[in-house]
């Protein structure tokens, strides 16, 4: 890190690298976010040290899927950053009872075939919730998946 950095600099990138959070980071930091945004349009090294603590937030939660309780989160935080690593195709949550398996699925998936073979394993009250018409969007089921048998 750059040595001719405000001393609240080092206190924001570490927060940063551990939360991921810029709001937070710069409130723990004692500091506004245009304070942050200012020094790093004007300071090409603070630039790139925000750059590297998100990274190392990144990696952080990358290494912690497998032994995530809650893969969800952490899948959807890191398709919005590393997009291109977490293709929708490439990647399943097999969520299971304690929900904390991930798998990474075989190229040539078929993401229908799987949503199919998932619903087959639906419990009653996952079915019901899913097929209730009056739910909103993201609940309802295309009209063409809702009648898998178990």
């Amino acid at each position: 890190m750059p040595d001719d950095l405000p001393p609240w600099s080092l206190v924001y990138l570490t927060k940063l690298a551990e939360t991921g959070a810029p709001m937070l980071s710069a409130s723990t930091a004692g500091v506004s976010r245009r304070a942050v945004r200012q020094l790093q349009e004007s300071h090409a090294g603070f630039a790139e040290a925000i750059e590297d603590s998100r990274d190392h937030y990144l990696d952080t939660l990358e290494t912690g899927l497998p032994d995530s309780k809650a893969p969800i989160g952490r899948i959807a935080r890191l398709k919005a950053d590393r997009a291109n690593r977490y293709e929708t195709a490439l990647i399943v949550a097999n969520v299971t009872n304690n929900h904390n398996s991930l798998t990474v699925a075989p190229a040539g998936l078929d993401p229908v075939g799987f949503l199919r073979a998932c619903l087959a394993d639906a419990t009653p009250a996952t079915r019901a919730l899913l097929a209730d018409r009056d739910a909103p969007p993201p609940l309802r089921l295309p009209a063409e998946i809702e009648d898998v048998e178990p």
